[in-house]
């Protein structure tokens, strides 16, 4: 869904300023997403999360306007030493009107590599989970209630470095229990 929302967004942003050269449109897309990694461009995020918005108001020159509201995002990195470890984060949420997305993406995965995650409730419920055996496992729902979330990433083979990647209208992603 990438490519229509970026080609549109070109649309706007031509609308705004038709003496853009390609070269000009490519560095205000890329300059004014949203980085969603710790590194800048890369394989998992691209330049980051389109900001349409920010893009066309550069692109015209315009000074007044306000953005669309999203949820929070946060990204972490971590590791898992062995097989059978386990870490534990928290975050709080405070607005269910905003979905929870949960990716972990291990970053030098191979076939004998196999992390999972869990998500559970404030009351210790647990509301899903990601069992594959592939490099990227995600849980996305939306929360009943308001309060703090646990995630559980678990190795089930190998150990390794994985980025876990939080979408929700909350905050505060902490490690409270380190393998």
């Amino acid at each position: 869904m990438a490519a229509p929302f970026t080609a549109g967004t070109i649309a706007l942003i031509l609308d705004a300023n038709s003496s853009l050269t390609t070269e000009q449109i490519k560095n205000i897309i890329t300059s004014t997403a949203e980085d969603w990694s710790s590194n800048g461009q890369d394989i998992d995020y691209g330049f980051g999360r389109l900001d349409g918005y920010e893009a066309i108001k550069q692109a015209g020159g315009f000074s007044s306007g306000i953005n669309i509201v999203t949820p929070n995002h946060i990204y972490k990195s971590e590791d898992l030493a062995q097989k059978g470890a386990t870490d534990i984060w928290e975050f709080n949420v405070n607005n269910t009107d905003y979905p929870i997305a949960i990716t972990l993406i291990m970053d030098d995965w191979k076939y004998s590599l196999d992390f999972d995650v869990y998500l559970y409730d404030p009351s210790g419920n647990k509301l899903g989970s990601s069992t594959y055996k592939e490099r990227q496992e995600n849980i996305y729902l939306l929360p009943k209630t308001t309060g703090t979330y646990k995630i559980r990433v678990f190795s089930y083979h190998g150990s390794g470095k994985y980025n876990l990647d939080l979408s929700t209208g909350g905050n505060n992603l902490i490690l409270v229990q380190d393998q």
